[in-house]
């Protein structure tokens, strides 16, 4: 019998709704993070879209992105870990 980490993109690939998953999980899981590893600039930063293997972090404050942006690798990792099967390969800081 199949689990439902091996089933679930499975169905979802079948319905077509696997993109739109996968870009939820990781925005959602790099919301998380950031609000976790920069809580005074969680107001600031918003990880806005996932697509080609990009993830999209909008920022309103120029100092949220000064210190986001060396945070992108600890992200990055922590991504790889929870999103497991996802590729991840950069990470976007822009001003909104």
């Amino acid at each position: 019998m199949d689990s439902v980490r091996v089933l679930l993109p499975r169905v979802l690939h079948n319905r077509g709704f696997h993109v739109q998953a996968t870009a939820s999980q990781v925005t959602f899981a790099a919301e998380r993070w950031l609000h976790v590893a920069l809580p005074q600039f969680a107001t600031f930063l918003r990880a806005e879209r996932f697509s080609h293997a990009t993830l999209r972090i909008a920022c309103t404050h120029g100092i949220a992105a000064q210190e986001c942006t060396p945070l992108i690798p600890a992200l990055l990792a922590h991504l790889h870990k929870e999103c497991w099967g996802v590729r991840v390969e950069e990470v976007m800081v822009v001003r909104a």
